[in-house]
């Protein structure tokens, strides 16, 4: 299924049947989003335009608080853009025998997403009951890069050793690898131009799971009387939880 609009899904999908015995199965997906948040075009300015000025201005509205009466005023002081990409494929092959079903597959899962924080002016004036009070500074715009690739390989087989009795037992490894690319913060009325070397292994796991069913029909009616089943899984995560150094910063100054 092909999808040009955006966000975009498109997904494959081929199935073969190699004999009476063995079947292959491989699918595949790419899936492009952007959660673009820009502030609303009541936060515009002359100088600074969130239709035009994507990563931000130092120029624009000024967001405001009062924190006397917990209000916010006219702007929040920072927005975010998240294009996220994410690939899927996995393959695999089943393999049928008179007391086996035994099934062997690769999964491979990477995802990229650039995390951009901007704002209208790069601040945020603090009021109390209507009083200046203070005044918040940001490092925007802020950047950061993080990518994942999870993979698994796993094998499992249904196995019937008498007319009565089921074994469904499997194992699977399962990788987990993260990294954030290099970047450089660049230089603000607040803050001075850094660069930040690319940072890998965050996370870096490894998982090995089995997984071992034993079912019993005692009456011999294919009812199962007793089951007893152990598994492990491993968490799917997301690499917008990885960004690393590059969160935005925010600092405060008396008025």
């Amino acid at each position: 299924v092909a999808n040009t609009k955006y966000p975009q899904l498109h997904q494959v999908k081929w199935t073969s049947t190699r004999s009476s015995r063995m079947v292959y199965d491989v699918s595949g997906s790419l899936n492009r989003v952007d959660d673009y948040q820009p502030w609303p075009t009541e936060g515009d300015s002359a100088n600074c335009k969130s239709a035009v000025n994507r990563d931000g201005c130092f120029n624009g509205l000024i967001a405001g608080q009062d924190v006397g009466t917990n209000t916010l005023l006219r702007i929040l002081p920072t927005y975010r853009d998240l294009p996220n990409t994410r690939l899927f494929a996995q393959g695999s092959m089943s393999y049928f025998l008179s007391a086996h079903d035994i099934k062997a597959g690769y999964q491979i899962d990477y995802a990229w997403n650039e995390v951009l924080y901007f704002s209208s002016s790069g601040m945020r004036a603090n009021y109390r009951n209507g009083v200046p009070e203070q005044v918040n500074t940001y490092n925007t715009p802020a950047r950061s890069i993080p990518e994942n690739i999870q993979q698994g390989l796993y094998i499992q087989d249904k196995w019937r050793p008498g007319r009565k009795l089921t074994v469904n037992a499997g194992i699977r490894l399962d990788t987990n690898y993260g990294w954030t690319r290099a970047l450089c913060q660049e230089a603000t009325p607040f803050v001075a131009a850094r660069c930040f070397d690319k940072m890998s292994g965050i996370p870096d796991w490894k998982d090995v799971s089995p997984r071992l069913s034993v079912v019993y029909d005692i009456a011999g009616d294919v009812e199962p009387r007793w089951l007893g089943q152990l598994d492990f899984e491993t968490p799917w995560i997301s690499p917008t939880k990885l960004q690393g150094d590059f969160a935005y910063l925010a600092t405060g100054s008396d008025f």
